[in-house]
């Protein structure tokens, strides 16, 4: 399956089950999966930024250097968290066999593991996928498209589209919502914060397009309870129809080339 004389990076190996556990000491009383798991427990909670080797070592009621013995920093951790937080895809058996719908299914299911967990959108992607939950995304991808006349590379594309567009949009509304919350101003005040601020700044005269879409008062956010999520949602739904429309027409163009 590979060359034997190549060495995997070691969160890869560990996420894979290839390496041999911890490297030292007695009988563990810990494994990977549940350090892993403290650790998405914690981010849920509090955010990324309150992962540390120490608070998921309190977490599991261990020292932190236990932690050490199953992965060498807080960054492996987290690239291990982010991949487990996406967790194996739910797909339909059997597919529908209609690529759009199929698709579209494959897109919302992403969103939904960003938005349950907000915090992945600030790992970096250090590498194309390689942990297992990323690549059981990919393959259930590669399946919904695999009767259409994409090319690999196409069909690669289109998953690194439709993935990104589902990342931006959690990682949007979060920082929206971090946003309204530093500032003091939610819900409806932020909405009215944010409409006076546009009137004050945006003259017909400078802007005229945008001064007609603010006095169509468009660009205020919806109050509370009404609002954050269904608008997110839109938004997300509305981008999403308008990529499947724009790989519609390639699975056409790629069918004519074809016949």
């Amino acid at each position: 399956m590979g060359d034997s004389g190549f060495e995997l990076p070691r969160e890869v190996a560990l996420a894979w089950g290839i390496d041999g556990g911890p490297r030292r000491g007695r009988r563990p009383r810990l494994d990977l999966d549940g350090i892993t798991a403290a650790a998405i427990t914690l981010a849920d909670a509090e955010g990324l930024a309150a992962v540390s080797m120490n608070r998921v070592a309190a977490h599991l009621g261990v020292s932190p250097m236990s932690l050490y013995r199953y992965v060498e920093s807080k960054d492996e951790l987290v690239q291990l968290m982010a991949d487990a937080a996406l967790g194996r895809p739910d797909i339909p058996d059997p597919l529908t066999g209609d690529w759009r719908t199929d698709l579209a299914a494959w897109a919302t299911g992403a969103s939904a593991c960003y938005r349950r967990h907000p915090w992945v959108t600030e790992v970096p992607i250090s590498r194309l996928p390689v942990l297992p939950c990323n690549l059981a995304w990919t393959d259930y991808a590669l399946r919904v498209l695999a009767n259409t006349p994409l090319t690999f590379q196409d069909r690669l594309s289109v998953i690194a589209l439709l993935s990104g567009h589902a990342r931006n949009e959690a990682a949007t509304s979060v920082q929206l919502a971090q946003g309204r919350t530093g500032s003091g101003e939610e819900g409806g005040d932020a909405g009215d914060a944010y409409a006076r601020t546009l009137d004050a700044v945006v003259g017909a005269e400078r802007f005229p397009a945008l001064r007609a879409v603010v006095d169509e008062h468009l660009l205020v956010p919806a109050p509370p309870g009404e609002g954050d999520a269904a608008t997110t949602e839109e938004v997300f739904l509305f981008g999403l129809e308008r990529i499947l429309d724009g790989i519609a027409v390639l699975v056409e163009r790629r069918r004519r080339d074809a016949g």
